[in-house]
C-alpha cells in the first residue's frame, strides 16, 4: 500500500465521519492506522471529536502543527479543520519532516513549507492538493469536495 493510497483512505474515512455529523479535530500520523486483513485505513484518536453542531467546536483542539492558526475561522460545522490536518500530513511526507518534533515552530509550518517549496519541488496535482487543503481557510474559498481531493491524490506519488 503506497502513501497516496493511505491518504485516500483517510479522506474516505473523514467523508464518512463528516456525513454522520462529526469532525475528528486531531488528524495526525499517529491517528492513522492500517488494517491488514482486509487491507484498509482506520482513523483512531477520537477523543477530540465533536458533532459539527456543538459550539465547543470553535475551541482549538488537536495537536500543534496539525490545526490552522486562525481561530476566527473555527465555526460549528467546520470540517475544514480535518482537511487542513490531512494537508499537513501530506506535506510532512513530502518534506520527510515530523511536525510534532518542531516545538513552537510547528504552528503554521506546513503553510510556510508549501510557500517555499512550491517554487522548487511541489508541482502538479500535489501542488493543487496542498493548495486546497492548507488554504481552506482563505476567505471566500469554497470547501473542496472529498471526491476532488481523492482525484488529486490518485495522481500523486509519495515516498
Amino acid at each position: 500500500m503506497n502513501l497516496a493510497t493511505v491518504f485516500i483512505g483517510v479522506l474516505r474515512g473523514l467523508e464518512q465521519l463528516h456525513s454522520i455529523g462529526f469532525v475528528h479535530r486531531d488528524i495526525k500520523p499517529e491517528n492513522i492506522g492500517v488494517s491488514l486483513s482486509p487491507p484498509r485505513i482506520v482513523l483512531t484518536g477520537f477523543t477530540q471529536s465533536l458533532p459539527v453542531t456543538d459550539s465547543r467546536i470553535q475551541l482549538r483542539r488537536g495537536t500543534r502543527g496539525y490545526y490552522p492558526l486562525k481561530d476566527e475561522f473555527m465555526k460549528a460545522g467546520d470540517t475544514r479543520f480535518d482537511l487542513y490536518a490531512v494537508g499537513v500530513c501530506v506535506a510532512e511526507v513530502h518534506a520527510k519532516a515530523k511536525v510534532v518534533s518542531m516545538g513552537q515552530e510547528a504552528a503554521g509550518w506546513a503553510g510556510r513549507y508549501f510557500n517555499i517549496e512550491r517554487k522548487r519541488s511541489i508541482t502538479g496535482k500535489l501542488e493543487t492538493f496542498l493548495e486546497q487543503t492548507l488554504r481552506v481557510y482563505v476567505g471566500g474559498r469554497e470547501l473542496p469536495s472529498i471526491d476532488d481531493l481523492v482525484e488529486l491524490m490518485e495522481g500523486v506519488h509519495l515516498e
